[in-house]
């Protein structure tokens, strides 16, 4: 018999559906599915030791997926700015919300930004070589991560309910997304406050709070709270104000500016970030720090933090 091959590995993701091959996710790395079958031990007392046996409750198998793809634009061709990234349904089911910008005239971008109503269930298709599992009820949480000279991966952890077998059945046939890679590179811009940083690296976590809602008649996950935090990575220089807005516990905006031109651009702006730990550390001979906020709901803004596709 002849072994599966990981490589060929397709998903296909839906929020408040079913997806088909146009919802396909372009992977990062290789995504599996390991049914997590809900058991309880318990003990039959013949007067012996060694008897505890198992039960295990189909019903309440459930699975969580990682899945990463690098972060890109939504409309390299400048024509169409109001068309959702292909991630869209990742970025919903993570609890943001979508919001097409106009000027009046034009599509201008899409912009994402926390939800804070209740979510609807998404679906996810996951093949290997013929193989097919399917999970529903999803609920996902959401990252950022980028480091300068690479490009910036969208991390997702996806929790949801499946079935503890597979279905046979041929991959499908899918076009990736080929819009504009975000890479952090020395153009890139990202300001805390009115400075201009000699960022490093930066991650950024919507840190959900997902909860396995299980009871007769009744089994889903559901995001029940959610701490949006950023850390942010570069050299201090001399003009550096880190340690006075740490004692200080100063309010700072930090936006990071990521692409450039129409349809190639993301923007992440955090209007009232507060921080909460700074560490420093020898970088090849000079002076690095780190630096954690807390993204709180902006005054201006209404929002936590916005994500924007322009």
């Amino acid at each position: 018999m002849a072994l599966l091959d990981t490589k060929q590995n397709v998903v296909l993701f839906k929020y408040g559906g079913t997806p088909t091959a146009d919802d396909v996710v372009n992977i990062n790395d290789i995504v599996l599915v390991s049914p997590d079958i809900k058991q309880q031990d318990f003990k039959e007392l013949d007067g012996e030791m060694g008897n505890t046996q198992s039960f295990v409750d189909e019903e309440h198998t459930t699975a969580q997926l990682a899945i990463k793809a690098k972060l890109r634009g939504n409309n390299k061709a400048g024509d169409a700015l109001g068309t959702p990234p292909a991630i869209k349904d990742l970025l919903l089911s993570s609890g943001l919300a979508q919001e097409v910008q106009n000027d009046g005239t034009n599509d201008t971008g899409v912009k994402y930004y926390p939800n804070q109503g209740n979510l609807q269930p998404a679906e996810a298709l996951v093949y290997v070589d013929g193989r097919k599992r399917v999970i529903d009820g999803i609920v996902s949480d959401f990252k950022l991560s980028g480091t300068v000279g690479e490009v910036v991966i969208a991390e997702f952890t996806s929790s949801g309910y499946t079935d503890v077998l597979f279905v046979n059945e041929t991959n499908p046939t899918v076009t990736l997304d080929s819009e504009s890679l975000m890479i952090v590179n020395k153009v890139s811009a990202i300001t805390v406050g009115s400075a201009v940083l000699n960022l490093k690296s930066f991650d950024f976590s919507l840190n959900n709070d997902i909860q396995d809602i299980y009871a007769i008649n009744l089994a889903k996950y559901e995001r029940v709270d959610f701490d949006p935090k950023i850390s942010l990575t570069a050299y201090e220089d001399s003009a550096s104000t880190a340690w006075d807005d740490l004692a200080t516990q100063s309010i700072k905006s930090v936006i990071i500016t990521l692409g450039n031109g129409a349809g190639k651009t993301v923007t992440l702006t955090i209007g009232s970030a507060k921080p909460l730990t700074n560490s420093e550390s020898d970088d090849s001979g000079k002076l690095g720090i780190t630096r954690e906020f807390r993204c709180l709901k902006d005054g201006t803004s209404g929002h936590h933090f916005e994500l924007l596709y322009s």
